[in-house]
C-alpha cells in the first residue's frame, strides 16, 4: 500500500474499517498500540499534532478544541469535568486554584472576577447562594458574624441594614420584619412596640400608633382613634367623643357635633339636640323662641303656624279653643 493508506485483509483502505479503524505502520488496527496512543484522524502518533494539539481523554483523540461544555486539563488533556487535583473552572481550563484574573469561586467551582447574581454572597474568596453558617448576616454581600454598627438590623434573611429597607419596613430587636411580629403588634414610626409608646400613645384599632389622630381618623375615645365616633360615644367636641355632650358644649345638632350655642343652619334646640325645624319632632312640634316645645306657655299661648306667639297676627286673628290661629 502506499504511504497514505493502510492494510488489512489484503486491501489497502485510506480510512480502515470500524472494526479495525486506527491506521499504525501501514496496518489497520483494532487500537493504537502504547508507542503511538493518540488517535488523529484515525491514524495512531506518538504525540498530537499542532492542528490538533489537544487530547480528548475518551479515546485518547487529537482536536483542535475541547468543545462546549468541556475542559482543558494539564494544558493538553480535554476533560468532561476538572478533576480533583485541578478542581476549578475559568474559559472552560481547570485551575489548581482560580487565577488573579477572576479569584473568586462560587459553590460548584466555578472562577468569577465578582460574585455573580446567582452566587451574591462573598466571604474568603468564595461565593455563595446564602452566606454559610458560621457568617450568617451580610452587609453589602459581605458575610460576617454579626452585623456591623453603620447596619445593625437585619432582614429575615439575614442582611443587615443601616435603615429596615420597604420589603421588610418593621424594626423589633434589631430584626426587619413586613409586619411587627406577635408580642410587639403595634407599630409607631415603623418600629414595633407591645403597647404604643408615650411619643405615640394613640392607636387606630389595627396596631398603628400616632402622636396624635390622623385627618382621616380624626375623632378619639380614651387613646383610640375613629373616623366618626363609636355608637357607645356618639357625640363629638373638639374631636374628643363623648357619651352625651360636655357642660362646656351642651348642645347637638344634627350630626352629633356638639356646640356652646346651636348654629345657624339648625338654630332650634330640644333637649340637647338642635334642629333646623320643630315641626319634624312628634314630642316638640312648637317652636316658642329657640325652643321646641310640646305645648305653647303661657305667656305665649297662641300657635301660628308652629310658632307660639303671645297673639294672634292681625291679618289671622281668629283662633280656636285650642288658641290655633286661623285666617278671619
Amino acid at each position: 500500500c502506499s504511504s497514505d493508506r493502510a492494510l488489512y485483509n489484503n486491501f489497502c483502505y485510506t480510512y480502515c474499517p470500524n472494526n479495525v479503524e486506527f491506521a499504525y505502520q501501514g496496518f489497520c488496527q483494532a487500537s493504537c498500540p502504547g508507542a503511538a496512543p493518540y488517535n488523529y484522524d484515525k491514524k495512531c502518533v506518538v504525540s498530537c499534532p499542532s492542528v490538533a494539539p489537544y487530547i480528548y481523554t475518551d479515546g485518547a483523540l487529537c482536536v483542535n478544541d475541547c468543545g462546549s461544555g468541556n475542559f482543558l486539563y494539564n494544558t493538553e488533556k480535554c476533560v468532561t469535568s476538572c478533576p480533583s487535583d485541578a478542581p476549578y473552572k475559568y474559559n472552560s481550563v481547570c485551575y489548581v486554584s482560580c487565577p488573579s484574573e477572576a479569584p473568586y469561586d462560587d459553590e460548584i467551582g466555578y472562577c468569577h472576577s465578582k460574585c455573580p447574581s446567582n452566587y451574591p454572597f462573598f466571604y474568603n474568596n468564595h461565593c455563595y447562594t446564602t452566606c454559610p453558617s458560621s457568617v450568617p448576616f451580610a452587609h453589602n454581600k459581605n458575610c460576617m458574624t454579626s452585623c456591623p454598627t453603620t447596619a445593625p438590623n437585619y432582614d429575615p434573611n439575614k442582611e443587615c441594614y443601616a435603615i429596615c429597607p420597604s420589603s421588610n419596613p418593621y424594626l423589633s430587636g434589631g430584626q426587619c420584619y413586613s409586619s411587627c411580629p406577635s408580642g410587639a403588634r403595634y407599630s409607631f414610626r415603623s418600629v414595633c412596640y407591645s403597647s404604643c409608646p408615650s411619643a405615640g400613645p394613640y392607636d387606630d384599632g389595627n396596631y398603628n400608633c400616632y402622636a396624635s389622630c390622623p385627618s382621616s381618623l380624626p375623632q378619639r375615645l380614651g387613646n383610640r382613634c375613629y373616623s366618626s365616633c363609636p355608637g357607645s360615644d356618639p357625640y363629638s367636641y373638639n374631636n374628643l367623643c363623648y357619651t352625651s355632650c360636655p357642660a362646656t358644649a351642651p348642645h347637638a345638632d344634627g350630626d352629633s357635633n356638639c356646640q356652646p350655642y346651636c348654629p345657624s343652619s339648625t338654630p332650634y334646640l330640644y333637649g340637647t339636640t338642635c334642629y333646623a325645624s320643630c315641626s319634624g319632632i312628634s314630642q316638640a312640634p312648637y317652636l316658642y323662641k329657640t325652643n321646641c316645645v310640646a305645648n305653647c306657655p303661657y305667656d305665649a299661648p297662641y300657635n301660628y303656624n308652629g310658632e307660639c306667639l303671645t297673639s294672634c297676627p292681625v291679618a289671622n286673628s281668629y283662633f280656636d279653643g285650642s288658641k290655633t290661629c286661623r285666617s278671619v
